[in-house]
């Protein structure tokens, strides 16, 4: 049976949670005084399920787990609350993308390429321009 929390965003996760610690009220949600905590909470500053550019979502989500669970990455692991809608990107890693893009040894390859050609020497101070081409 698929889980439905792993067809929403993690910007939308973010928003489920925030409502679900401030007992389902948006306007409790905007007046979240979690930033002048210390530690401040990691998703206040996305909890109206907006990403702020220069910030990860799925590294505040992965820093709230770990905040939750005392700073423990095995109890993040193990964690039960699977109600959560932050459990599916716990481990900082959006479950909607799996499967999708190039596989561990692709990029080995590809990195490897792109280190060969990087080191070829520049003639008379030539730009070199990395192409996919090269890479593939």
């Amino acid at each position: 049976m698929n889980d439905p929390r792993q067809s929403i965003s993690p910007l939308r996760a973010v928003r489920m949670y925030c409502l679900l610690c401030c007992n389902g009220s948006a306007h409790e949600v905007t007046n979240c005084i979690a930033n002048e905590w210390e530690p401040s909470c990691s998703l206040w500053p996305i909890r109206f399920g907006h990403g702020i550019q220069g910030r990860s979502t799925l590294k505040a989500i992965r820093a709230k787990c770990l905040d939750c669970s005392a700073c423990s990455p095995a109890d993040v692991h193990n964690c039960k609350f699977k109600d959560c809608p932050l459990w599916p990107y716990r481990f900082g890693k959006n479950p909607n993308l799996k499967g999708k893009g190039r596989s561990s040894e692709q990029m080995s390859v590809i990195r490897s390429k792109i280190s060969r050609i990087s080191q070829k020497p520049l003639a008379h101070g030539a730009f070199q321009q990395l192409t996919l081409l090269e890479c593939r």
